[in-house]
């Protein structure tokens, strides 16, 4: 297991900031597991590690910033409605 309590701290951050309900739980459970149930973790869930570490090292993790999904680009505020009849 090559990560650093650091890493782990960072990832877990990263997860419970971008993850969904399944991802944010099992970051609660990467924090608080002792060493033995961290490394069974860590080898049960290896694709979360790896996403989650990596966007926390490569992609300047911060917290305070909102990632805008796709389809929110549906609903802009800006558009003029007052034609469309509901």
């Amino acid at each position: 297991m090559d990560i650093s309590r650091d890493e782990m701290l960072k990832m877990t951050e990263a997860m419970r900031h971008y993850g969904g309900s399944f991802v944010v739980a099992l970051s609660e459970c990467f924090v608080l597991a002792d060493h033995d149930n961290f490394q069974r973790l860590y080898a049960a869930f290896p694709e979360y590690v790896a996403k989650y570490s990596d966007m926390a090292k490569n992609r300047a993790f911060d917290p305070q910033v909102e990632i805008k999904d796709d389809w929110d680009d549906e609903d802009d505020d800006d558009e003029d409605d007052s034609d469309i009849d509901y």
